[in-house]
């Protein structure tokens, strides 16, 4: 079994400041003021059981890049030589 998922856009953020490092008796300590420098979109496929995981990060989530994704996802797969039917007309 395969599942894919769209995810929903993830914000990207960015430190403004160097955290300051830790002292004897004194954690590290971060300043919670940060930077958005935009979002991402993130697509993910699994197969829990076989332990296989695909991940693709995009600007934006559109049909084009779902398609893509699609693709992506089938060329894992092998193809078959030649079909076990014949279709005739």
């Amino acid at each position: 079994m395969c599942t894919a998922d769209p995810m929903t856009p993830r914000q990207l953020i960015g430190q403004t400041r160097q955290s300051i490092a830790a002292q004897p008796g004194q954690p590290e300590r971060e300043n919670r003021e940060y930077q958005s420098p935009g979002v991402c979109n993130v697509f993910m496929a699994c197969k829990p059981l076989a332990g296989w995981r695909l991940t693709k990060v995009t600007e934006r989530r559109t049909k084009t890049d779902w398609a893509h994704f699609i693709e992506d996802i089938a060329s894992s797969y092998p193809r078959p030589s030649a079909s076990p039917w014949s279709w005739t007309i």
